[in-house]
C-alpha cells in the first residue's frame, strides 16, 4: 500500500512541495500546531542544544585535529559544524565581552615611544591629529585609549582576507579556489583568537589569582613568555593544519609554515596596528 504524501503550498514563494521544507526557498511547512506556545519552547530548546553541539564540536575539531574542519567544510561536509565566518565572529564577540584581554591593542603612547618600532609612522599621524583636534598628547591619549579596544577587536576581521591571500600565494600550486584558502584562513584566525586572546590570558589571570591567594604575590607571565607560547602554538597548529588541508610533503609544509608565520606576524604586528591607529584617530 502506497502512502500518499501531502503537498503544501509554500507561503513565501508559492512553490508546491511535499515534506516539511520547501525545496526552493527552504521555508518550513506551516501547521496549526506551530502557533502553540509549546512549539516556541521546542524551537528555543532545539536552537540552544544545536548551537552548543555545533559550536563546541567545531572548536574541539579545530584544537584536536587542525585543518580537518576546513577540509570537511570545503568538501561539502558542513551540517555538523558551525559556519566558519559566524564562528570567527562569535569568538570575536566573546573577546569583546572581556575588556581585560587586550590582544593586539596598544595604548597611544606606545606609538610614540622610542622603545618600540612604531614611532616612524605613529608620531606624524598623532602629531597631525593633535593639531587638527586642538588636543595635547595626554588628552588625545585618554580619548584614544578608551576607544581603541573596541576598534582593535572588530578590525580583527581584516586579518581574514590578508591571511587568505598569504595562503593562496604560498600554496598556489595546489590549485585550490580562493574560497578554500579563505576557509583555512578563518580556521587559523579562529584558533588564534581563542588560544592567544582568550585561553592564554585567562590562564594567566587564574594563575595570578591563585598566587595572590596562596602566596600574596603577583604571578603574571612576561610578554616574552606569552609571545613565545603563542608562537609555538601557531607553528604547531600551522604545520598540522596545512599538511592536512593542502596535502604537501612535510619538507615543503615546514618551509611554507615558517614563511607563513613570518608574513602573518608582519601583518598582525605591523600592518594591522597601522590600520587600527589610523581608524581610531580618524574616528575620534
Amino acid at each position: 500500500m502506497m502512502i500518499q504524501k501531502t503537498n503544501h503550498t509554500c507561503l513565501s514563494c508559492g512553490n508546491i512541495f511535499s515534506g516539511n521544507f520547501c525545496n526552493v526557498c527552504g521555508e518550513k511547512a506551516f501547521h496549526p500546531e506551530d502557533k502553540k506556545i509549546t512549539h516556541i519552547l521546542e524551537e528555543a530548546f532545539h536552537f540552544i542544544t544545536h548551537f552548543d553541539n555545533a559550536f563546541f564540536k567545531t572548536i574541539k575539531t579545530i584544537f584536536s585535529r587542525p585543518g580537518l574542519y576546513s577540509l570537511h567544510y570545503c568538501n561539502g561536509i558542513r551540517k555538523k559544524y558551525f559556519r566558519p565566518v559566524s564562528l570567527f565572529l562569535l569568538c570575536v564577540v566573546l573577546y569583546l565581552l572581556f575588556p581585560f584581554f587586550n590582544g593586539l591593542n596598544m595604548r597611544l603612547r606606545t606609538y610614540v615611544s622610542r622603545d618600540y618600532d612604531y614611532a616612524w609612522y605613529g608620531r606624524p599621524l598623532i602629531r597631525a591629529k593633535m593639531v587638527h583636534a586642538h588636543l595635547d598628547l595626554q588628552q588625545l591619549a585618554a580619548r584614544y585609549d578608551s576607544e581603541s579596544p573596541h576598534f582593535s577587536k572588530l578590525l580583527l576581521l581584516t586579518l581574514l582576507p590578508f591571511t587568505a591571500f598569504i595562503l593562496a600565494g604560498l600554496f598556489f600550486r595546489r590549485k585550490k579556489a580562493f574560497f578554500d584558502h579563505f576557509i583555512m584562513a578563518t580556521e587559523f584566525n579562529t584558533f588564534m583568537v581563542v588560544f592567544a586572546y582568550l585561553l592564554v590570558p585567562l590562564l594567566d589571570k587564574i594563575m595570578n589569582g591563585i598566587s595572590l591567594l596562596l602566596f600574596k604575590n603577583d604571578f603574571l607571565a612576561s610578554e616574552f613568555l606569552i609571545g613565545l607560547t603563542d608562537l609555538a602554538a601557531f607553528l604547531v597548529f600551522g604545520l598540522i593544519a596545512f599538511r592536512r588541508f593542502y596535502g604537501e610533503k612535510w619538507g615543503w609544509t615546514i618551509f611554507k609554515t615558517l614563511l607563513f608565520i613570518l608574513l602573518y606576524s608582519w601583518i598582525a604586528v605591523g600592518l594591522y596596528k597601522i590600520i587600527v591607529l589610523v581608524c581610531v584617530l580618524w574616528f575620534i
